[in-house]
């Protein structure tokens, strides 16, 4: 089976596929703002799997969804190295331009960091994650009913009318994920990924009696089979990429074997 014919199975798979069994789960943010790290990486890029490697380690940090929020997403403008990203997504490109043009740039590249919305270069210097900031934008919580929904409420910590609108972003995030690279810049190397987007979406929250909420489908099955599941929600202001508040946690642990791409 050759790389193109693999990635459509993979997304024929995923239209298919369907909910992830549910269990009730409750996450909740404290009232300090958790810090939201995103990762914009490639299986094509040579210089990506040392970013990767480094934020897999968060996994075993105290500081993990509490204090920081791991979300990497898989660019496809590396695809035309002649190695097809099965994690990336044109809309996941379009977000890192759509920052880099909120930073005053038209340049992307990976690997690259986005913390809390600004672009972090700390990686390159191996320096830690900085302190999350001491501001303290109100309390976020994120609950799974039975059924696979999410109702998703921000009591933020000024009045509701004082703001025009709020966007929940949500991520379904794979971990424990393995690639054999059989082409491109990453030729004979075996990839690990954690943290890895595999569903992504972005819906407008409510107000309701001086809350602002908002009730998410499930979401659906993940065809790359990964060994860890976990979900990440932020909130941001309408129209801005900067969140205010984020929460997340493990949703499904499975120790399968995770098959390799071919």
């Amino acid at each position: 089976m050759n790389a193109k014919t693999c990635l459509m199975s993979l997304w024929l798979a995923a239209l298919t596929a369907p909910p992830l069994e549910a269990a009730p789960l409750h996450f909740r943010s404290g009232p300090q703002q958790a810090q939201l790290l995103e990762l914009f990486t490639s299986e094509g890029c040579s210089s990506c799997p040392p970013a990767d490697k480094w934020i897999s380690r968060l996994k075993d940090d105290s500081r993990l969804w509490s204090q920081v929020v791991p979300v990497v997403f898989h660019v496809d403008y590396w695809d035309r190295l002649d190695w097809p990203d099965r994690f990336a997504s044109p809309s996941f490109s379009q977000r890192q331009r759509d920052h880099a043009r909120a930073w005053g740039s038209e340049r992307v590249y990976t690997p690259g960091f986005a913390l809390n919305g600004k672009e972090w270069r700390g990686f390159f210097g191996r320096r830690k994650i900085p302190a999350p900031p001491t501001h303290q934008p109100g309390v976020m919580t994120a609950t799974r009913g039975s059924n696979g929904s999410w109702r998703i409420v921000y009591k933020p910590a000024t009045s509701p009318q004082a703001h025009s609108g709020w966007t929940i972003h949500s991520a379904l995030l794979g971990s424990g994920l393995r690639t054999e690279v059989r082409s491109g810049e990453n030729r004979g190397r075996k990839l690990h990924h954690d943290f890895t987007v595999l569903r992504f979406k972005q819906t407008a929250l409510k107000n309701e009696n001086n809350y602002w909420v908002a009730t998410l489908p499930p979401f659906a099955g993940a065809p790359q089979n990964p060994s860890r599941l976990a979900a990440a929600f932020w909130i941001t202001r309408r129209g801005s990429l900067a969140p205010e508040q984020a929460v997340g946690g493990w949703i499904a642990k499975d120790r399968q074997t995770v098959p390799e791409q071919e």
